[in-house]
């Protein structure tokens, strides 16, 4: 399965307020700094310290929807699956369009075993972003384990080596595929021929 991601770059993501000029003593501004501080701390191993930064970004602009997102991930990295869920539901009321947040709440469904809201989490972050790569290797994985639908597993990591990358995953993606058409193929070729005694018989009764 794909991970969690973390937000980079623009704080408000899709919002229009992050395609302004900020004034340096603006909310905006100050949470920005916070941010960007928190994303420096990750960058350097210090989850500690990035959650500070991230928490009082929020503080000061409750609307920073990438800091959310991130405090979740980071919640979500230590098991602290409610607390993660509240921050990327708290992104998501900010920002319903904001595809990453979905896909990194759909997790913590995967984690507790429920496979369908997962499914429906993936669905919907595909729904704001076709081209999101990693929600579609997941539902392939999620529909690679349910019969009946080994088709549309194909399908769905047929679109992740469209829009995907990471030579690890492209290449368990191929592999997934392979062994999906294997199980297809086999399925098929398995339904016994009637033998000549059998056709001799349904003949007869047809005659």
């Amino acid at each position: 399965m794909k991970s969690f991601e973390r937000t980079e770059g623009n704080l408000y993501v899709m919002q229009s307020r992050g395609q302004r000029p900020l004034s340096p003593q603006s909310p905006e501004k100050q949470a920005q700094g916070c941010y960007e501080l928190g994303l420096s701390a990750e960058d350097m191993g210090d989850t500690r310290s990035a959650f500070v930064y991230y928490k009082e970004a929020v503080k000061v602009d409750p609307n920073a929807i990438s800091a959310w997102v991130n405090m979740g991930t980071i919640h979500l990295g230590r098991g602290n699956f409610k607390a993660a869920e509240k921050c990327y539901r708290k992104a998501i009321n900010i920002c319903p369009e904001y595809a990453m947040a979905h896909y990194n709440l759909v997790l913590i469904f995967q984690n507790g075993c429920d496979k369908e809201a997962a499914l429906e989490c993936y669905q919907k972050a595909l729904h704001l972003k076709p081209t999101y790569p990693d929600p579609h290797f997941n539902i392939g994985l999620l529909y690679s384990e349910t019969e009946g639908r080994q088709v549309k597993a194909i399908n769905h990591f047929r679109a992740f080596l469209k829009y995907g990358s990471g030579e690890y995953y492209l290449d368990a993606a191929t592999l997934q595929i392979k062994r999906l058409k294997a199980q297809l193929r086999q399925r098929f070729s398995v339904i016994p021929k009637p033998s000549a005694a059998e056709t001799a018989e349904l003949a007869s009764d047809a005659g």
